[in-house]
């Protein structure tokens, strides 16, 4: 019989259940911020593997980021991962000897491997600790908004980055209530500025339409004479989503 998690401590909720909350002000960009920061395997997560038997779910935050790509589908409490492998041992290595999959047939490589968590479920202080370490966190005015319209009750905890809402979190058992002071890192949104200056001028180009948003990236880094990756695809779309929130209603964006 399966056994659900222990969720009183800390606090899991299923992931559907945390893309829910999260939409609350990501919108429609939920499943592509979900599959960012999951896949850098610092956000504990509990899911059933297809490739391992048995009635508990397994701990597979590590074996998320080890994958060459990783799609969430929150409806369906799932997460779907692709994995490359160069041999047999690197199979073993990554996917564990309890995997029904960590004995593929001989000469089979380079090999590819999808593979299917099912009932997930994520730490969400952990979640939330991380979106706003990396800037998806929303302004301290549309979190006091979401707040006033009881759109985030005080039980779901800190939601945006202002130090205020932030509590000292313990390293360890028994650990000194103190925060230590973090070297401040630079935001991929101070960028933005800058990319949607370029936007201004691009947008209107026919090879801007018929661009990947790697291509995009590429195209901005030029107009701007930025080096190679200055521009990365997750800046871009938000550039692209804040420029058009400003935009008149009359104002037709051919992104």
């Amino acid at each position: 019989m399966h056994r659900e998690p222990d969720i009183a401590e800390p606090q899991r909720l299923p992931l559907h259940e945390a893309a829910e909350r999260l939409s609350c002000y990501l919108s429609n960009q939920t499943q592509f911020v979900l599959n960012e920061v999951l896949a850098r395997g610092r956000v504990p997560v509990l899911a059933m593997r297809r490739d391992i038997v048995g009635p508990l779910p397994d701990q597979v935050e590590g074996l998320l980021a080890r994958a060459s790509s990783i799609r969430v589908v929150s409806h369906n409490n799932a997460i779907l991962a692709e994995y490359q492998f160069a041999s047999e041992q690197d199979v073993r290595q990554v996917l564990g000897p309890r995997s029904t999959l960590a004995y593929p047939e001989p000469r089979r490589f380079p090999l590819i491997i999808n593979l299917d968590f099912d009932q997930v479920w994520v730490c969400w202080e952990t979640l939330m600790r991380e979106l706003r370490r990396v800037g998806w966190a929303p302004a301290d005015e549309t979190a006091a908004t979401l707040r006033k319209l009881g759109l985030w009750p005080a039980s779901w905890g800190p939601i945006s980055a202002g130090p205020a809402n932030e509590a000292p979190h313990a390293v360890a058992a028994g650990a000194p209530n103190r925060a230590a002071p973090e070297k401040r890192k630079p935001r991929r949104d101070e960028k933005r500025p800058e990319i949607v200056q370029a936007l201004a001028s691009l947008a209107g180009l026919e090879v801007w339409g018929e661009s990947s948003d790697k291509e995009r990236c590429e195209l901005v880094e030029q107009h701007l004479q930025k080096s190679s990756g200055w521009c990365k695809v997750t800046t871009l779309r938000r550039a692209i989503a804040g420029r058009d929130s400003v935009l008149p209603q009359s104002t037709t964006s051919p992104l």
